[in-house]
């Protein structure tokens, strides 16, 4: 996966400086001239496409690396090295089997922005109704599970419509929230960041 928009053909794997090898695999192949810069052009890919830089100690040895996502394999010469990206399972399949579902009833003509925002809001005003009347964590964990799973449907139909990239979206978030409400201030506290 690279970000959430993990390419789908060889034309868009080609924007990556790869290709993809078969569905939910994007491949690119790194050459050096030193196993140092083999290490620093792999983990500055990964860190670019918000990825974990792979363990150094690994590309000293001949053995393959691999975690969830990403594998990496040498390949003929010693500071030769391809690098496989996975299409996780989470969002990105989550993502098409949702598109998958309107788009065999032809409801794409019906979710306009609006209408997906206002979707949002009344699904999540479901969500609240199971809350009512009750305490804080007395929940019929059935509906739960069913109105969120409304709210996150909405949601990603919403994100994908704009192109969003969701990482890319909540990390900005995160950073602007960071500033609002520095540690120092908003720790154990549920002040508004104006009245910190």
């Amino acid at each position: 996966m690279i970000k959430t928009n993990f390419p789908k053909t060889d034309e868009e794997a080609k924007k990556y400086g790869g290709f993809l090898q078969h569905k939910g695999v994007f491949c690119k192949t790194f050459i050096a001239v030193n196993l140092e810069e083999s290490v620093n052009n792999i983990n500055n890919f990964l860190i670019k496409n918000r990825y974990k830089p792979v363990p150094v100690e690994f590309l000293d040895s001949d053995m393959s690396y691999e975690d969830d996502v990403i594998s990496i394999s040498p390949h003929g010469y010693k500071e030769e090295f391809v690098l496989f990206i996975k299409d996780s399972k989470s969002l990105n399949q989550t993502m098409e089997s949702l598109i998958d579902f309107r788009d065999k009833r032809d409801w794409e003509q019906f979710h306009n922005s609006k209408d997906l925002a206002l979707a949002i809001s009344i699904e999540a005003s479901e969500l609240l109704e199971i809350f009512l009347w009750k305490d804080n964590e007395d929940v019929d964990y059935d509906k739960l599970e069913e109105e969120l799973a409304d709210v996150l449907s909405y949601s990603l139909l919403l994100v994908n419509k704009h192109n969003l990239d969701i990482n890319e979206i909540i990390s900005k978030k995160i950073a602007k929230n960071n500033e609002k409400y520095p540690v120092s201030k908003a720790k154990g506290k549920a002040t508004k960041y104006n009245k910190l």
